[in-house]
Formats: structure tokens, C-alpha cells, sequence
């Protein structure tokens, strides 16, 4: 009994010493340092972080092939992976399928986040990337800023976010860097 249990708190020490690492890539998102980073990393990180524990959550299915570092500040990315992440899991309302896939493109390094989900309309598409505010219900909310703020952290990288959808049948977010 006495060996079950210390394998136990072991186990149960690990899997907080991997949270706590978890946790501390999502701080510090004005880090002015930039470093190399493994998108592969960021990404499995936010996946395990923005998905698993919660009731319902979609599947996922991670296609990461070998990609290059990419030049950025890490906290950045994974707010913005996680950002979609967490639109791509309202979309398919826990019950339906997210990918995550990687792959270089010569120098270029792609992520595809596809859903198929409830997707968009041609007329949330074109005001995708506006920030906004909406007034719901006698109180005022905002929409879209999530989009704005990606957008804007992956151009600060060269980058571009391109986003398809269809409505009824989900969206694929694509971010090159």
C-alpha cells in the first residue's frame, strides 16, 4: 500500500510540475524577448491547456510535421493558438472535430486549425477582423477582438491569418509565418 501510494504522489507531482510549465508560457505575453521556438511545442502545450478537463471537449487531432523554429515571442503565439482554439471548440459546441496540423512551406512554417463546426456566414466573414461592439440585452459587448489581436500579433511577425469557412460546414484558420 505504502508503494502504491508514493507512486501516486509521485504521478500526481509530475502532472503538476507539467501544469506549472504549462501555465508559465501563458504569462508574460508582453515579453519583449524574442527567442527561437518550436510551433510543434506551443502548439501541443495550448491544445492540452485550452482543451483537455473540460466537459464535452471536441476531439482533437494533432498532424504536426517537423517544421523550422520560428523567430517570436512564445506567450505571443500561444495566446493567439489558443485564441482559436478556443472559437474552433465553441463552433463544434464539444461535439465535433478540431485538427491542428503543421508544415513547412520552403522558409515558410504553416498552421492549419480547421473545425466543422456551425462555420460562418459570408457576412461574419467580411467583418471577421473588425473589432466591435454590440449592444446585447441592455448590456455592451465586445466582439471580435480576438481575431483583431491575432491578426495583429502574427503581422508583427511578417505573418499572415487567412480564415475559410462555410456556413454549416466549419472554418479553417491558416496562419504562415
Amino acid at each position: 500500500v505504502e508503494a502504491d501510494v508514493r507512486r501516486s504522489i509521485q504521478q500526481s507531482a509530475n502532472r503538476v510540475k507539467e501544469l506549472v510549465g504549462k501555465l508559465q508560457r501563458f504569462t508574460d505575453l508582453d515579453e519583449t524577448n524574442l527567442q527561437t521556438a518550436d510551433i510543434n511545442e506551443i502548439l501541443r502545450s495550448v491544445a492540452a491547456m485550452a482543451l483537455d478537463g473540460t466537459a464535452n471537449h471536441p476531439k482533437v487531432d494533432l498532424r504536426l510535421d517537423a517544421v523550422p523554429s520560428v523567430m517570436c515571442r512564445p506567450q505571443q503565439l500561444a495566446a493567439v493558438f489558443s485564441s482559436l482554439l478556443s472559437n474552433a471548440a465553441n463552433a463544434v459546441n464539444g461535439r465535433g472535430q478540431i485538427a491542428i496540423l503543421t508544415h513547412s512551406n520552403g522558409d515558410q512554417v504553416e498552421v492549419d486549425i480547421e473545425d466543422n463546426g456551425r462555420g460562418m456566414t459570408e457576412d461574419q466573414m467580411k467583418n471577421l477582423f473588425d473589432p466591435e461592439f454590440r449592444v446585447t440585452g441592455g448590456r455592451v459587448a465586445a466582439g471580435n477582438w480576438s481575431m483583431f489581436n491575432s491578426r495583429q500579433i502574427i503581422r508583427e511577425y511578417g505573418g499572415e491569418i487567412r480564415v475559410a469557412s462555410r456556413e454549416g460546414q466549419g472554418t479553417r484558420v491558416t496562419i504562415v509565418l
